[in-house]
């Protein structure tokens, strides 16, 4: 998160909050008090986070939704309606009942840390410039710190905002609770490879969308045969060339600024 000089003005980023009961109305603007406590405290964030009447003039970017009432799909047109930028969060739900990128999902009983770590991770890419508009992410799958290190400043340079996991396991717990604008995957991994994780990926109907860029420091023939087959959408060679990522970028409308 980016910190904030004490004289910034914090941007607000209002919540709306759709189904719920009084008693989890509560719990929700109280988890967003105690965030914006941690922050002023840490001096660590440029926005307050602030729930607010669903029936507001104000812009909303984010909405939450209680996915175990029947109004739930009405309540998500009416939102995208409304406020077609705005990212969702449905509670109480395995599976996001689209495969939007903004929209997640959280459990019934992760109202503490788990929805605090949520917002931030909704707040920091949001523009509080221009409301509800989300930056590109990535997610960087690789093992050498080295390689995540190389590929996370190549993608700051396009303004894209990175996350890492260092294995597959990991790669697709992520993936399940939330969407990438794309992933960078290396082949060789411990445990599951590459080719066995973006196969599963690629099965599945929340991801198979996802753009999945395989990173190799083979250049055999077969290895980008083995890729195609399991669905891959590019293949690069390591080390990485700033130019082949910016092509890339470009290619799947990840592209935020000019190289």
């Amino acid at each position: 998160m980016i910190e904030a000089p004490s004289h910034t003005t914090l941007q607000e980023i209002c919540i709306g909050i759709i189904g719920f009961t009084p008693t989890e109305d509560l719990l929700i603007k109280g988890t967003c008090k105690l965030l914006n406590m941690q922050n002023k405290k840490l001096s660590k964030a440029n926005y307050n986070i602030g729930v607010i009447d669903i029936n507001s003039a104000q812009d909303i970017h984010i909405y939450m939704i209680d996915a175990s009432q029947r109004s739930a799909v009405q309540s998500r047109q009416w939102v995208k309606k409304r406020h077609p930028k705005a990212a969702i969060i449905f509670v109480g739900s395995d599976e996001p009942p689209t495969d939007h990128p903004d929209e997640y999902t959280l459990g019934r009983k992760e109202f503490g840390w788990p929805l605090i770590k949520l917002i931030e991770t909704i707040a920091d890419r949001i523009d509080v410039d221009t409301p509800g508009t989300a930056a590109k992410t990535c997610l960087i799958v690789d093992d050498s710190q080295l390689v995540r290190t190389q590929m996370e400043i190549l993608l700051q340079e396009f303004q894209v905002a990175t996350e890492f996991a260092e294995d597959a396991e990991t790669a697709l717990r992520m993936v399940r609770s939330r969407q990438y604008d794309i992933i960078f995957l290396d082949v060789m991994l411990p445990e599951m490879d590459g080719y066995q994780a973006c196969k599963l990926i690629k099965s599945d109907p929340a991801t198979k969308k996802t753009p999945v860029v395989m990173l190799t420091s083979k250049r055999s023939p077969f290895n980008r045969m083995h890729g195609a087959l399991v669905g891959c959408d590019r293949y690069l060679t390591k080390p990485v060339d700033a130019t082949k990522v910016h092509t890339v970028l470009q290619r799947y409308a990840v592209l935020q600024k000019a190289l």
